[in-house]
């Protein structure tokens, strides 16, 4: 692991260097000199501590899955990694980093360049620091996988092919809640992607409606099948058929668990909840409200679709007493 003389750059990495695939600038540097990284196949985080300056041409391969970018870089140089990518993102900075999924960026950098994360297939969440004033052509094009950005105020300049390509791209949220902001923001922006920006505050407050919504789903006794086994106020108490000694199948009574032990376990549960599942599906295909003025009538939609569901596991369950009070099991000796 060579460095130069005075110890601030770093000039060259072997694969010897990285441990479980883990690499950390060593502490004094400040410059990563370059292709210092060009040969390197193994790595997949990288901690840039303390580094100012990133010369090109260091990550030229698609494998590095993380990346700890901290406050203090400044600049970054053409492609200087071409499969990871600071003040400024360089010219494909990320290009094609195919295991790259989320990334936040740190504050200080001003400007994205073109091609940064273009083809980065599995990103789909990035969060861009306040700051920040230009997104380069195609900074993010052919992102297949992105879902959501978050853009701070002040964002000067986007090009309109920034996200060319970002087919799943929902969600374009804006940290700001000035109308004027809003407004300027949009007009950046190409008039398809303009339906998809929302305030930061809009957003959070649509994402606690849904959570508030599916947690019934999750806190009562017709749609969960753990209710009934660990919550002792409940009428749906659990009986399950057993064998006796004499071969006889008998009804048999569960005990209840404590609630904080129920509470805990429900919400490891809700992949296995097919209510839960089912409502979170169809609250996803509700509009979202655009102004804060739309939010009672989206609850409004919210709670119908759950009290749907409700009545349905409601008559299910009654159907299923009527069915073993016409079938009674045999009593317990």
């Amino acid at each position: 692991m060579p460095l130069s003389a005075d110890g601030k750059i770093l000039l060259k990495v072997d694969e010897s260097n990285i441990i479980d695939g883990f690499y950390e600038i060593p502490a004094g540097v400040t410059t990563i000199g370059v292709e210092a990284f060009a040969k390197v196949s193994s790595l997949k985080t990288l901690a840039l501590l303390g580094i100012k300056t990133i010369r090109g041409g260091h990550l030229n391969h698609s494998h590095l899955p993380a990346m700890m970018l901290l406050a203090g870089i400044t600049d970054i140089g053409v492609s200087a990694f071409k499969a990871a990518g600071i003040r400024t993102m360089g010219w494909g900075g990320f290009f094609k980093c195919s295991s790259l999924q989320t990334i936040v960026i740190p504050a200080g950098i001003t400007g994205i360049h073109a091609r940064a994360f273009r083809g980065c297939s599995n990103l789909q969440t990035i969060t861009l620091p306040v700051g920040l004033k230009a997104i380069g052509t195609e900074a993010f094009s052919e992102c297949s996988s992105l879902q959501t950005i978050t853009l701070p105020a002040g964002v000067r300049d986007i090009k309109y092919d920034a996200f060319l390509g970002c087919d799943k791209l929902t969600r374009i949220i804006i940290d700001s809640d000035d109308q004027a902001e809003l407004e300027r923001l949009n007009a950046l922006l190409p008039y398809k992607l303009t339906s998809k920006i929302i305030a930061k505050s809009l957003y959070d407050e649509v994402i606690r409606l849904q959570e508030k919504q599916l947690a019934r789903i999750l806190f009562s006794p017709q749609t969960n099948q753990l209710y009934r086994f660990f919550h002792v106020d409940t009428q749906y108490v659990s009986k399950v058929n057993v064998e006796n000694d004499k071969k006889q199948i008998v009804e048999k009574t569960c005990p209840t668990l404590p609630e904080e032990i129920f509470c805990h376990i429900n919400n490891q549960g809700t992949d296995a909840n097919l209510y839960y599942q089912k409502a979170k599906i169809l609250i996803g295909r509700e509009p979202w409200p655009t102004t804060p003025e739309e939010l009672k009538g989206y609850e409004e939609k919210l709670i119908k679709i759950v009290n749907k569901c409700i009545k349905q596991a409601e008559h299910f369950h009654a159907a299923t007493e009527e069915a073993q009070i016409a079938s009674p099991a045999a009593p317990l000796n």
